[in-house]
């Protein structure tokens, strides 16, 4: 059932991003929700160093998600106001089997999330 199949998706990630542009990471968690109106809510924190200098950055992105076979392929977008870097940033996601991996793109970066579903 389609309740069923949400459990795979709804809950806790953990993993890292990488920046395909600076080459910088930093570790990442997810708390993904079921929104009323059939959507889902990502809710994003990072980490992000520079030099001896680390600080958190969190953000919540209205995301989609359709089923394709045992997997879900996810999207998301948001406009964001940061002092890290402001504008559209989307992602798009697949999610099977415990593995969430995500392109994302913006008007400042682009690179990779990579995470797995915490027990």
């Amino acid at each position: 059932s389609a309740s069923k199949s949400s459990v795979g998706l709804e809950g806790a990630w953990d993993g890292t991003w990488l920046s395909d542009d600076s080459g910088h990471s930093g570790t990442l968690q997810c708390i993904i929700t079921r929104r009323e109106d059939r959507g889902y809510d990502a809710r994003y924190f990072a980490t992000y160093g520079w030099f001896l200098f680390w600080f958190g950055f969190e953000m919540t992105i209205p995301t989609t998600a359709v089923a394709d076979g045992p997997a879900w392929l996810l999207r998301g977008s948001a406009m964001l106001d940061s002092w890290i870097g402001g504008g559209l940033y989307e992602y798009e996601a697949r999610v099977e089997q415990g593995e969430y991996v995500a392109t994302y793109q913006s008007s400042f970066d682009r690179g990779v999330f990579r995470m797995k579903r915490v027990r």
